[in-house]
């Protein structure tokens, strides 16, 4: 009974604050769109490009090998497709502004992070980057489903435009959560449950 009455409460006081959220007005976030200044850029941007985002230029790597992406059939081949498909991030935008919105009134201590959208043609595991201060969203892993086929269809239907906000909100989540305080299956259970519970809280 403790432990009902005492889930019930902290239900009722979520619903609470996720009511007050949504009535507030929402701060619209900032997307830079790493992608589109990268390959829009000429060889002589580019020092200005890694002056702006140092974070995603490693220094042990030359220049040379930046200069060669530019000219890369297969990264221009799919910074196009991802230009079509995300020409337009008003939606998007919006989403995740409600998202951090709600992270923010739930979570006081939470920090908006710096959103920076990029190819980076990684594992898909990693489409979503969250590290405090930054947000790195892969959105050439969210193309569609056919446009993956090597990859299985349980997993590539997920890779499209709509869960970008939803991977968002799950990675946030699985900061936010207390790792589990051992190995347990039981432990490792609850503590995917409270994270799948704060993602679809945290999902518009």
């Amino acid at each position: 009974m403790y432990y009902y009455n005492k889930y019930c409460a902290t239900f009722i006081l979520v619903l609470i604050v996720f009511s007050g959220c949504y009535n507030k007005q929402t701060e619209k976030i900032e997307i830079n769109r790493f992608e589109q200044e990268f390959f829009s850029s000429e060889k002589s941007d580019l020092k200005k490009i890694i002056k702006k985002y140092p974070f995603l230029f490693p220094i042990n790597f030359d220049n040379s090998v930046w200069e060669s992406y530019l000219a890369d059939s297969t990264r221009i081949s799919t910074f196009k497709k991802t230009n079509s498909v995300f020409n337009n991030m008003d939606e998007i935008q919006e989403q995740i502004s409600i998202s951090f919105n709600l992270i923010e009134s739930t979570f006081p201590y939470f920090k908006k992070p710096k959103v920076i959208t990029l190819n980076s043609q990684d594992e898909y595991k990693n489409r979503i980057i969250y590290a405090d201060s930054l947000l790195l969203i892969s959105l050439d892993q969210y193309l569609g489903s056919d446009y993956y086929p090597s990859i299985p269809s349980y997993i590539s239907n997920n890779m499209t435009k709509k869960y970008v906000t939803n991977d968002i909100s799950q990675k946030i989540s699985e900061k936010l959560v207390p790792p589990p305080s051992d190995r347990s299956l039981l432990a490792e259970m609850i503590y995917h449950g409270k994270v799948i519970f704060l993602t679809n809280l945290f999902t518009p």
